[in-house]
Formats: C-alpha cells, sequence, structure tokens
C-alpha cells in the first residue's frame, strides 16, 4: 500500500521510522548480517568525505572536422585546428573541455597516449576561454 505524506517533515519521520524498524532491523539475503549491526561495525573503518565534490566526467572522442569544428551533443564548437585530429572531450556537468591529445612515438596506429604525454591546450567552453597547459596547441 502506498504511503501518503503532509509535507516534507512527516516524509522524513515515516522514513525513519522504516529505516529503523524494517529496512536496518532486517537480515541481510547475501551477508546473513542484520543491517544496522554490520553498519556499526564498518563504521570505525569508513572516512569522511572529501571536502569538495567529486566532477563526474564523461570522456569522448571526437574528430575535428575540416571547418575547425567538434561536434559534442549535437552542437558544433570550434577549435584552433583544422587538421581533423582526434581531440578527447571532457564533459562535467557545468564545463566541456575539448583536449588535443599528441600521438606516441613509435605507435601512430591507434593515438592512444599515457597521461605524462597528454595535452598542449585545453579549452573550457564553460569560460570560453582557452587554458594554456603547455606552450602552444600540438
Amino acid at each position: 500500500m502506498a504511503r501518503s505524506f503532509r509535507n516534507l517533515d512527516d516524509l522524513n519521520e515515516q522514513l525513519q521510522d522504516w529505516l529503523d524498524t524494517v529496512a536496518n532491523a532486517r537480515l541481510h539475503g547475501t551477508t546473513q548480517r542484520i543491517v544496522s549491526e554490520a553498519f556499526a561495525a564498518e563504521q570505525p573503518e569508513l572516512q569522511p568525505l572529501p571536502a569538495v565534490p567529486f566532477d563526474a566526467l564523461l570522456k569522448l572522442e571526437r574528430r575535428v572536422s575540416h571547418d575547425g569544428l567538434v561536434s559534442i551533443g549535437g552542437n558544433y564548437y570550434s577549435v584552433p585546428d583544422r587538421t581533423r585530429r582526434l581531440v578527447e572531450v571532457h564533459q562535467l556537468a557545468d564545463c566541456i573541455r575539448i583536449v588535443a591529445r599528441q600521438r606516441q612515438q613509435g605507435n601512430p596506429s591507434n593515438g592512444l597516449i599515457r597521461s605524462d604525454q597528454s595535452t598542449s591546450l585545453s579549452w573550457c567552453l564553460q569560460c570560453e576561454s582557452i587554458l594554456r597547459v603547455a606552450a602552444q596547441w600540438p
């Protein structure tokens, strides 16, 4: 049967009651332990959350068009390059970063790089400014 609630405080009270009497009091099917007891045993080992939020990142690979455009989510973004090179796109909640990648020496086939050889320049579309990581665009 569905529950109803008068306001957010009532919902939170019902949730806490359900957690205390049903969810956390039950025997867990996989671990065969009482949920609240297992949590209490693990709690001293838990570390605090970081002070800053974690940036969830969606990594995409795109090819620069001959017009110097990169397609991301149905939109086209201009970059200072027209060589049809592969670029890496980092899509965050509030920023799209287009990162130039350099090919590894002696491995021209896949264009993949190690992190120590990564970018010369990245472009953050949130602030529409060019962020210089090294001297110039590769």
